[in-house]
């Protein structure tokens, strides 16, 4: 279904995707939505969704705010 090298980005998108879901849950906090940390982190995980929207075209990646 993907290339091999589509498959591999796609595993390393995921992983990345995981691991800043992760932060977002382990720093649940009410003032965390408001750090610069924060932000930095939104905008990386929304880089990684339409990525990852682009090379698979699965719906639960296309988040529109």
């Amino acid at each position: 279904m993907y290339s091999v090298q589509d498959a591999e980005q796609i595993s390393r998108l995921r992983q990345e995707r995981w691991c800043l879901l992760a932060h977002f849950a382990d720093k649940a906090a009410p003032y965390f939505s408001r750090t610069t940390e924060y932000s930095k982190l939104r905008t990386q995980l929304e880089k990684v969704n339409a990525q990852l929207y682009t090379l698979t075209q699965n719906p639960i990646y296309h988040v529109v705010q």
